[in-house]
């Protein structure tokens, strides 16, 4: 109402209308508003201070901010890491927010705990914005030869093809797992003899209730053909062609182990757990060692609109952990 009565004396009040009553009257009203306008700045001003001053306190309370940052998903906390320095440690260091994060970094100790009665997670945010086939390089995750990737709208598919993509350090998993069966369902249904995959940490010691378990699954597999063989004392000789044929179609079957610290990218360092990028390399060695069956499934057309998309489903019915693995080719 102030700001109208100034505008309306200052342009509509002719000089004719101006009486000496009138102008006192209206003088003195445009000196009060002027400093009512004054005043209402000052406030505003004062109230904007005391706003960002309210808000430098919480940002800089630690245990404040990261009681903000628990309640945000992966991908937000993911960006809010590039803020700064120290949103950036506090989100890396944080043992609730490591986990949202999948980061491997995590202590011992938290990692232990989180194995006892934690439900798993798949760290979908990731898979689900993977492009590749296990008949390219790793150095192609998300090439812009998919169209999908050189069509996206967002830079989000464009930037998990950086070397220094944050997703290739992420866990696979939380909490972590040190053994896990890879299937490829759909294929497998078609190729009987084709080997599934088995990844493996040498670490899985550090989980809690699973002392030795890589171990113990990696002896569990060599050791299955030195049991076929000796099941075989003391039957009767006309069985033994038949046993020989169960065993040469048992071992056929056997998966394919692999321990992710015999990996390149991994340099023999000890694992926490499966990461996705050693998913990946699992994933390509498998079909280099399996070409003559998953050829003719990988061919990937790069113009397709989902070529390259990994689709996973995971489940935990049997001793192992397993994951069914299926990579979209048009």
């Amino acid at each position: 109402m102030v700001e109208e009565y100034i505008c309306s004396f200052e342009f509509t009040l002719t000089l004719a209308q101006i009486t000496p009553h009138h102008y006192v009257q209206h003088l003195s009203l445009l000196i009060v508003g002027r400093y009512s306008l004054s005043r209402l700045f000052q406030q505003r001003t004062i109230i904007m201070n005391q706003s960002i001053d309210a808000q430098q306190a919480v940002f800089g309370t630690l245990e404040l901010l990261t009681g903000i940052l628990r309640f945000l998903p992966q991908a937000d906390l993911l960006r809010l890491g590039r803020v700064c320095s120290l949103w950036r440690t506090l989100i890396a260091t944080t043992p609730t927010l490591q986990r949202t994060i999948f980061d491997p970094n995590a202590a011992t100790s938290e990692i232990a705990e989180a194995q006892v009665g934690t439900p798993r997670i798949l760290n979908k945010f990731v898979v689900d914005r993977l492009r590749w086939s296990p008949t390219l390089d790793l150095t192609q995750v998300n090439s812009q030869d998919f169209t999908s990737v050189r069509q996206s709208i967002t830079p989000n598919l464009r930037a998990m093809a950086a070397k220094e993509a944050s997703w290739r350090g992420q866990l696979l998993t939380w909490p972590p797992l040190t053994d896990l069966l890879v299937l490829r369902g759909t294929i497998e249904q078609d190729e009987e003899h084709l080997q599934s995959l088995r990844l493996l940490c040498r670490s899985g010691s550090l989980q809690s209730g699973r002392e030795g378990a890589c171990s113990a699954s990696a002896e569990n597999v060599q050791d299955t053909n030195d049991g076929a063989e000796d099941n075989n004392d003391g039957e009767p000789e006309e069985d033994d062609k038949d046993a020989d044929d169960e065993e040469e179609g048992d071992e056929q079957t056997l998966p394919l182990v692999l321990y992710v610290e015999d990996f390149p990218h991994n340099a023999d360092k000890a694992c926490p757990g499966i990461r996705v990028i050693d998913l990946l390399y699992g994933l390509r060695v498998h079909y280099k060692e399996n070409q003559y069956c998953l050829e003719s499934y990988e061919l990937i057309d790069f113009s397709g609109p989902g070529a390259g998309k990994i689709i996973v489903y995971y489940s935990e019915t049997g001793i192992t952990p397993q994951l069914d693995v299926t990579i979209l080719t048009f």
